[in-house]
């Protein structure tokens, strides 16, 4: 949003210069002018149901490495595009009601190109760097440009020359008022998108999108006599008198609001939404506004090649040649619902997903879904998309964390790690460079391998993420990190740093804990061009943090290392050791606490304290544990790993129907600590783990017995969670947030028996039934 009133758009005095510097141009353009808006007037607009599709290349021109910005920014700025002029933009709902009848989506889409003028892959971005972004121009575009019959140019500067009042953000060349070779938009980088180092709204792209396009200012000429052929020229949009800033609705500096075919009433405010203005509130362009953009291919043969079908295939952005998917979030937590979305390039019309048996659902056929993965690691997930018979596969694998976490100690040399991401490690690249952390052998501190990320010394702000598995840091008073870094200068200008945060969200947020910057980083002395790499252990230092806040001991703690690269060498880390100081806490695992429907032999668990002589347990039908049936024993010691058997005890054949409480404490050389919390848990009646606790009249489960795919309904409410165990108690599926009265489940692909299906209501409520797969 613009803050000050300000001449930001230079578009109008772009428009004079060429028109001026050439009276036969400006015959020219507004006969072409006149054919675009007649033939919109007319409905001759290219409109065949299809989108009209633009290759675009994006051009990032800067002065010094501290205005070039990434490609994450590029395609921010990309997405607000695309979702403007096809009306998905959030605030759409904001448009008021006098103008929504009037809001439209235009059939465009702007994709940056996937091969070059020379037939060479590229992402649509090229990057110059040269001291012209400082008070770029036309001379800007002399630097690069690609032909406009094949692709739309956008040239990202620092700054934009500017003669007049303000600040300009952006300008854009009208078609057929200058040279194709110019033609296209130049916009300021911190107005570009609304990542990284922009400061606005990412609104001035699609604002100067329209202008080339032949859209005009709202405000233009004024209020004007007839919206037919004064003003903006478009009727739909209310006139007005001047440019406006802000945000206030009461706006209306035009009386005529009902002249021409207009389809407005005297008194009708200006349209302050609409893109064209300059105005804080954009969020709309109108259906008129929507035709005049349309018409522009119909007039304009240059453009009519850009658009067609044989340059959009060459330009890799046509028909369909990549089946892809993505997430809403890179990190995945096991028995939390996803959900997957397909990316397929472009227009696939049936879907066939795989998502693996550890999954629920395990395929579909939609579009998008809704996934609960209930298994921690690496798990592959495959989309097979189909368009006119033609059908592309896709398999990435997906980076799924446990609730709890991996126990302490971790000690990672990566000497077993293969490639990544892996069950342990995920490599995030966070600008979507060329470059993101990876395995290496050969310059490594012990063994073969390391991980190694490199750094070319580009002016881009890198930014690499390598993020490791859940881990559980409930059993400790603090955690130590330690690891062994390498790393060397380029030169003095280096400003490379390493940061290591933690995250007990599973990664929507991040608590930064330990940062260094290239001098306090840097293992080697002096400065080191070309592809550096540690040639011996003197040139590693060795680094450590410890966490000790009383809010970090607890399960499912991510830890990150953060890379920002900007102008050094390549960074290597080894030897990650991950320990923690037991705090003497005993602490109880599974099963959890108020479990219902168990086996008549339940499996006790609980977390190790470290070096002990014992561990007593207590499992007795009252919580005071002084009944003739208390159970009770004690385990040896093995060691500080929770998951031997020391730490665990199978209790066989307990009566059906019972509650049972049980406690824990160790011995410690002769000295018993105090006893664990308390928890309980429930034997079935029938001692199955299948039997039906019906604390709810209202849900019903049909059919039953089935064949994998039935419905589960509640007559009053709504039904909050879905779980499924089998026999052995495993959770195989789970569906929460549900907020719906009737849920069709479909578990065709599992084995045949009988399941135990857990299901609780909005009003926290519980119903619990077997259910039979045939």
């Amino acid at each position: 949003a613009i803050a000050q009133q300000e001449e930001w758009c230079g578009s109008d005095a772009h428009l004079e210069e060429l028109l001026n510097a050439n009276p036969g141009q400006r015959t020219y353009f507004e006969q072409k002018l006149e054919e675009q808006y007649a033939r919109a007037i007319n409905g001759q607009v290219k409109r065949d149901g299809e989108t009209v599709v633009i290759p675009t290349v994006v051009h990032l021109i800067y002065a010094n490495c501290d205005a070039a910005i990434s490609r994450a920014q590029v395609e921010d700025g990309m997405r607000i595009l695309n979702e403007d002029m096809q009306r998905l933009n959030a605030d759409s709902v904001d448009t008021r009601s006098i103008f929504q009848p009037h809001a439209a989506a235009t059939d465009i889409e702007f994709r940056l190109a996937q091969f070059d003028p020379q037939g060479n892959p590229t992402d649509g971005i090229t990057r110059t760097q040269n001291s012209l972004a400082l008070n770029a121009g036309q001379n800007v575009k002399s630097l690069i440009n690609w032909p406009a019959n094949e692709y739309f140019n956008i040239w990202v500067v620092d700054n934009i020359s500017n003669n007049g009042p303000g600040v300009i953000l952006g300008y854009a060349q009208f078609p057929g008022s200058g040279s194709w070779g110019t033609y296209g938009i130049v916009i300021r980088s911190d107005a570009f998108g609304t990542i990284g180092n922009s400061s606005a709204d990412g609104r001035t792209l699609t604002h100067e999108v329209g202008h080339c396009l032949n859209l005009f200012h709202t405000f233009q000429g004024g209020c004007g006599f007839s919206c037919n052929n004064s003003g903006d020229r478009i009727c739909d949009t209310p006139p007005a008198a001047d440019a406006t800033y802000g945000c206030t609705f009461s706006t209306n500096t035009c009386a005529n609001d009902a002249s021409g075919s207009s389809p407005y009433t005297a008194g009708t405010p200006d349209m302050i939404e609409n893109y064209m203005s300059y105005n804080a509130c954009q969020n709309l362009f109108t259906k008129d506004q929507s035709d005049v953009m349309l018409s522009v291919f119909n007039v304009h043969s240059v453009l009519q090649s850009l658009v067609s079908e044989e340059n959009l295939e060459e330009k890799g952005v046509g028909g369909f040649f990549a089946a892809d998917f993505e997430t809403e979030s890179n990190i995945l937590v096991v028995d939390e619902s996803m959900v997957f979305m397909d990316a397929t390039k472009y227009g696939a019309t049936e879907w066939s997903w795989d998502f693996g048996e550890s999954s629920f659902p395990s395929t579909s056929e939609n579009q998008n879904e809704e996934v609960t993965l209930i298994k921690e690691g690496l798990r592959p997930v495959t989309l097979s998309a189909t368009k006119d018979g033609e059908t592309l596969t896709s398999t990435k694998n997906v980076f799924v964390v446990s609730q709890e976490g991996r126990y302490l100690p971790l000690e990672e040399s990566f000497e077993n790690t293969g490639s990544l991401p892996s069950n342990n490690w995920l490599n995030n690249n966070v600008d979507q460079d060329d470059n993101e952390f990876l395995i290496t052998s050969g310059s490594a501190y012990s063994g073969q391998n390391a991980m190694m990320l490199f750094n070319d010394a580009d002016c881009q702000d890198f930014t690499d993420e390598l993020i490791s598995q859940s881990l559980d840091f409930s059993p400790y008073d603090d955690v130590t990190v330690w690891f062994k870094a390498a790393y060397a200068q380029r030169d003095a200008n280096s400003t490379d740093a390493l940061r290591i945060s933690t995250s007990t969200d599973f990664g929507e947020t991040w608590q930064l804990y330990w940062l260094r910057g290239s001098n306090n980083l840097k293992s080697v002395d002096g400065f080191f061009g070309g592809n550096w790499f540690p040639q011996n252990n003197d040139q590693w230092d060795s680094h450590s943090l410890t966490f000790s806040q009383s809010g970090l001991m607890r399960e499912g703690v991510l830890l990150k290392f953060e890379f920002l690269s900007k102008g050094g060498n390549n960074f290597y880390l080894d030897d990650i050791v991950i320990s923690g100081t037991y705090s003497g806490e005993l602490l109880l695992s599974s099963p959890d606490n108020g479990s219902k429907g168990l086996k008549k032999d339940v499996l006790i668990d609980w977390k190790s304290v470290g070096q002990v002589s014992s561990y007593e347990y207590q499992v007795d039908v009252v919580n005071t544990f002084d009944s003739e049936l208390l159970i009770s024993g004690t385990t040896n010691y093995i060691n500080e790993v929770p998951v031997n058997e020391d730490t665990e005890m199978l209790l066989e054949d307990l009566d059906t129907g019972t509650k049972y409480f049980w406690r824990v404490r160790y011995d410690d050389n002769g000295t018993l600590s105090d006893w664990s919390s308390t928890w309980n848990f429930t034997v079935s009646e029938d001692g199955l783990g299948v039997s039906e606790e019906k604390l709810s009249n209202n849900v019903k489960v049909y059919p039953n017995p089935n064949h994998g795919n039935f419905t589960v309904q509640i007559d009053n409410g709504k039904l909050s969670e879905i779980k499924v165990y089998d026999l052995s108690g495993r959770l195989v599926m789970l569906q929460s947030s549900l907020n719906q009265s009737k849920v069709e489940l479909f578990l065709s692909s599992y084995d045949k028996g009988m399941y135990l299906l857990h299901i609780t209501s909005e009003d926290g409520s519980n119903h619990t039934e077997s259910i039979m797969i045939q």
